[in-house]
C-alpha cells in the first residue's frame, strides 16, 4: 500500500543515537507535505525528513514559509532523504533547510536505485560539518537520471572535509543540474559549486545568480563529467572560485567517448597560491572540444600555471570563440589567455588578451596534429619572466 505524512504543526524529535521529525516508508508510493516545522537532533542520525519505498515512488515537499532542521553533534545529519529501491525519487523545497552533524551533513538527498531523481530548491539550504562532507543537494540515481534545479539559496561548509553545493550523480544514466539562484561553497581539502557526472551524458545550465567557492585545497565552480556521453556547460552565472593550496577550475567539462561543449557569458574569476588554475577546462579523450567565450576572465597563480581558456582533444577536434577580455597570470609557472590543442583546431579571438608568466607566457596557444588556424582582430599582449625579474 501507500503511506504519507502531512504535517502543518511544530514536531521536534530528540535522541540519543537517532532521531527523526517524520518518518515514513512503505513497499509502495511514499510521501512527506510540510508545511509547519520538522527539526531532529541525534547524537549519532538525525533526519528531518526520512521518506523510503520498496516498489513505489517518492515524494517530499517542504513548502514555502516551512522548515526542515537537523543537528547530529557525533555523527551524520539529513535535512531530507528521499529513497526508492525501485521507483522515482521527487523531492521539492520552497521553505527552509539548516542543520548541523560532525560528520556528513546533508540538506537534501535523493536517492534512486532503478528509477530517476528529481529535485527542485527554490528556497534556502544550508548545511554545516566539521569531520566529513556537507552538501546543499545531492540527487543520485544508480541506474536512471538524475536532475536537480535550483533557483533558490545554498550554502554549504566543511571545517575538514569537502564542500559540494549541488550535486547530481548517475552511475548509468545522464545527469543535470540548472541553476538561477545563489550557491556558497566553503571547503577544506575540495568544494564545488554544481556539479553534474553522468555515464551517459552531464550538463550543467545557468541562467543567472552567482557562484562563490572556496578551498584551502581544489575549488571549482562548475563541473559537468561524463564517460560514453557528452558534457555540456552553458553558464551565465558569476563565478569566484580559490583553490589555495590545490588550484581552480572556474568551469570544468570533460567526457571519455563523448563531445565536450562549454558556453559562457557569465564573469569568471580563478584564483590560487599553489595550484594550477582556468577560467574554463574543457577535455576530451575521443571526442571534440568547443568553448564559446563572451565573458571576462581572470586568472592567477603564484606557484601553479594560470590559463584562461583551455580547451584539449587527444583524438578529437578542438575550437574556441572569445569575446571576452581574458587575464591569465603567475609569478612562477606559466600564463595561456588561450590554449586549444587537438586534432584539427580553430582558435577566433575578439576580446583584449593579456598573459603575463614567468616560464612561459602567450596569448594564443594553438596545437594541431592535423591543421591550426588562429584568427584574432584584438590586442595581445604577453609578457615572460617579468615576476621572476
Amino acid at each position: 500500500g501507500t503511506a504519507s505524512i502531512s504535517n502543518s504543526g511544530s514536531v521536534t524529535a530528540t535522541a540519543k543515537y537517532e532521531a527523526v521529525a517524520a518518518d515514513v516508508g512503505g513497499f509502495g508510493d511514499v510521501s512527506v507535505d510540510n508545511t509547519g516545522s520538522l527539526y531532529a537532533s541525534g547524537d549519532k542520525y538525525a533526519y528531518g525528513v526520512r521518506a523510503q519505498s520498496s516498489a513505489g515512488d517518492v515524494s517530499v515537499s517542504n513548502a514555502e514559509g516551512a522548515s526542515i532542521g537537523f543537528d547530529s553533534y557525533s555523527g551524520r545529519g539529513f535535512g531530507v532523504l528521499g529513497a526508492a529501491s525501485l521507483g522515482d525519487v521527487s523531492i521539492d523545497n520552497a521553505g527552509d533547510i539548516a542543520g548541523y552533524a560532525f560528520t556528513q551533513a546533508v540538506g537534501i538527498f535523493g536517492l534512486a536505485g532503478e528509477g530517476n531523481v528529481s529535485v527542485n530548491n527554490s528556497g534556502t539550504i544550508t548545511t554545516k560539518s566539521v569531520m566529513s562532507a556537507s552538501v546543499g543537494v545531492f540527487a543520485r540515481a544508480d541506474n536512471g537520471n538524475a536532475a536537480v534545479n535550483n533557483s533558490g539559496s545554498v550554502d554549504v561548509y566543511s571545517a575538514r572535509s569537502v564542500a559540494y553545493g549541488v550535486l547530481a550523480r548517475s552511475d548509468y544514466g545522464t545527469a543535470s543540474v540548472t541553476n538561477s539562484g545563489s550557491v556558497n561553497a566553503d571547503g577544506y581539502l575540495a568544494a564545488a559549486g554544481l556539479i553534474a557526472t553522468g555515464y551517459y551524458g552531464a550538463s550543467v545550465t545557468t541562467t543567472g545568480g552567482a557562484i562563490t567557492v572556496f578551498a584551502t585545497g581544489k575549488a571549482t565552480g562548475i563541473e559537468a563529467l561524463s564517460a560514453l556521453g557528452n558534457a555540456v556547460v552553458d553558464n551565465a552565472s558569476d563565478i569566484q572560485v580559490i583553490g589555495a593550496a590545490l588550484g581552480a577550475d572556474g568551469i570544468s567539462a570533460s567526457s571519455v567517448l563523448g563531445n565536450v561543449a562549454v558556453g559562457n557569458t557569465g564573469a569568471i574569476q580563478a584564483m590560487s597560491l599553489g595550484g594550477d588554475v582556468n577560467g574554463i577546462r574543457s577535455y576530451s579523450i575521443a571526442g571534440n572540444v568547443a568553448i564559446e567565450n563572451h565573458g571576462d576572465i581572470l586568472t592567477y597563480s603564484y606557484a601553479g600555471n594560470a590559463i584562461g581558456l583551455y580547451g584539449y582533444s587527444m583524438y578529437g577536434n578542438t575550437s574556441v570563440s572569445n569575446t571576452g577580455s581574458i587575464y591569465a597570470a603567475s609569478y612562477y609557472g606559466l600564463a595561456d589567455a588561450i590554449f586549444a590543442s587537438g586534432m584539427d583546431v580553430s582558435v577566433t579571438n575578439a576580446g583584449a588578451l593579456t598573459a603575463i608568466g614567468d616560464t612561459w607566457a602567450a596569448g594564443i596557444e594553438a596545437q594541431g596534429t592535423n591543421a591550426v588556424a588562429v584568427t584574432n582582430s584584438s590586442a595581445i599582449s604577453a609578457a615572460a619572466s617579468v615576476f621572476g625579474q
